[in-house]
């Protein structure tokens, strides 16, 4: 017999398939990484950061926040919504998301949907909303604008490597949408900083017991205007075509995360009963 959750669940993925063959549910488009890529995370551009799930899940107030540096006019939406409500009821499932032009931006799932297939799919209880000028103003936002990338790049040799694997072998479908444009991504930020060379020479160093390039020591850059950047002004969602193939992939690994998902639903369904039968005054929230 199917828990309500279980049941909870399938309703909800039955919304995303809809809106998914629908074609209002789609990776982020190009644009969105264009604007991105000025901006660092601890030398690791946002066009990368803001996408990989991994480095996601768990911080969308900030990731949102950050998300909104991408557009001219927007705002920072925050509310809980189904995913979370359904996936972890004992949880608080306050999330946040960015709304520009009439679409969601949603870097958790790491995908845009039209506002109408958003709010179906997550039925979302807003119950804060920052503008941009708002947003701006947020204290480690402005860190990040002004942020020493000549300093912070010489991390890359250590964090690089395990986003190369996280983006070649996907394990969350979201990746697996957004996988061409972060090696694009990826490649684009490795001849910017003379990637080959700045490894060779920081192996040289440790070996060496030297330090070329004073790491810790390099003056801070002028921080960026954002005034200066070219930013989404407008976005056209029919242009950004997902074709039939690839709606038909993340058709499967959706329905395929579905039976995951309602499999581990009824073992903790079947978990607490034993638990109860074995204790009857057992607290089963345990």
């Amino acid at each position: 017999m199917m828990t309500e959750q279980a049941k909870q669940f399938k309703e909800y993925n039955k919304r995303l398939l809809h809106w998914v063959k629908e074609g209002k549910v789609k990776p982020f488009p190009m644009q969105v990484f264009d604007a991105l890529r000025p901006y660092h995370r601890g030398g690791l551009p946002l066009s990368i950061a803001l996408f990989i799930p991994e480095l996601c899940t768990g911080h969308c107030y900030d990731n949102a926040n950050r998300l909104t540096l991408a557009f001219d006019d927007c705002k920072q939406l925050y509310g809980d919504i189904d995913a979370i409500r359904i996936m972890h009821p004992d949880q608080s499932a306050d999330h946040s998301f960015v709304e520009a032009y009439g679409h969601i931006f949603d870097t958790t799932f790491g995908l845009m949907y039209t506002k109408e297939a958003y709010w179906d799919i997550e039925r979302p209880a807003i119950r804060l909303e920052r503008t941009k000028k708002e947003c701006l103003e947020f204290i480690p936002l402005q860190e990040e604008i002004a942020g020493n990338f000549e300093n912070d790049k010489y991390m890359l040799p250590l964090i690089l490597p395990n986003i190369e694997i996280m983006v070649n072998h996907p394990t969350n479908w979201s990746t697996k949408y957004n996988q061409k444009m972060l090696l694009e991504e990826i490649e684009k930020l490795k001849k910017a900083v003379n990637y080959d060379q700045m490894v060779k020479e920081m192996e040289e160093d440790i070996a060496n017991d030297t330090n070329r390039h004073n790491y810790r020591d390099i003056e801070p850059r002028e921080p960026v205007d954002p005034s200066n950047l070219v930013r989404i002004k407008d976005l056209d969602f029919a242009s950004l075509m997902m074709d039939s193939e690839m709606i038909e992939d993340m058709k499967k690994r959706l329905e395929k995360e579905i039976r995951t998902e309602e499999a581990e639903i009824r073992k903790a369904a079947k978990a607490k009963l034993k638990k109860v039968s074995d204790n009857p005054t057992a607290n089963v929230y345990e």
